[in-house]
C-alpha cells in the first residue's frame, strides 16, 4: 500500500505539471515508474476513479470483477481458477502487470519465490499436499490471459486426461516454477 500512496504522490506532482483540461492516465504514468501495476485511472481535481482494464487479472487484483480473493498482500494476490483442473485450482498473480514468464527479469527473482511459497502455504493450510500438486506456468505463446500466472492444482491423482495434457509437466506451454526460477 505504502508504493500505492507513493505513486498516487508523484502523479499529483505530475498533474500539477499537466496543462488545465488534459488528463493524465495512471497506466502512463507507470509506465515511466517501476512499482505496483495499476489500471487505469483518470485524474478528477484530487480524487482517482478507477476504470477497467483490458487485463482481466488487473481488474480482479483491483476489486473490480467480482472474484474472491483468497489471499492478498502487498506483491501477489490468490484466487480460483475459472475452469479447475482438479478440487483445488488456484491461481498466483504479481500485483504488477507482468505480461508473462518470459517476460521476468534477474530483478523478480524474489516475486517467482514469493509467488510459489504463497501458493504452497494456501495448499497447507486447506490440508492438501504439496507432493500431490502440480504448479506451474503456461509458456508463451499458450497462454489466454496476458498477465503471469502461477497454477497450483490438487490433488494431482485428480486431474483428468484433458487437464493433465493442458498442464503437463515440462511441456513446451507449462513451465516449472523450477525452470522459470533458473532463467532468471
Amino acid at each position: 500500500m505504502a508504493v500505492r500512496a507513493i505513486a498516487f504522490v508523484c502523479l499529483r506532482k505530475e498533474l500539477k505539471k499537466t496543462p488545465k483540461g488534459l488528463t493524465l492516465t495512471v497506466a502512463k504514468f507507470l509506465k515511466n515508474v517501476n512499482t505496483v501495476a495499476l489500471p487505469i485511472a483518470k485524474m478528477n481535481s484530487e480524487t482517482p476513479t478507477i476504470e477497467k482494464s483490458d487485463c482481466i487479472f488487473c481488474n480482479i487484483i483491483n476489486k473490480l470483477e467480482n472474484t474472491e480473493i483468497l489471499y492478498e498482500d502487498d506483491d501477489v494476490c490468490v484466487f480460483r481458477d475459472i475452469k479447475p483442473a482438479s478440487d483445488y485450482h488456484i491461481l498466483t498473480v504479481p500485483k504488477r502487470h507482468i505480461e508473462d514468464a518470459k517476460s521476468l527479469t534477474t530483478n523478480d527473482k524474489d516475486l517467482v519465490e514469493k509467488m510459489l511459497t504463497t501458493a504452497k502455504e494456501l495448499l497447507s493450510k486447506n490440508n492438501l499436499s504439496v507432493d500431490d500438486a502440480r504448479f506451474g506456468y503456461h509458456w508463451p505463446p499458450f497462454r489466454s490471459v496476458r498477465h503471469l500466472h502461477l497454477h497450483t492444482i490438487a490433488p494431482e491423482s485428480k486431474m483428468g486426461t484433458i487437464a493433465r495434457m493442458i498442464f503437463m509437466k515440462n511441456s513446451y506451454w507449462f513451465a516449472s516454477p523450477e525452470y522459470v526460477a533458473s532463467r532468471l
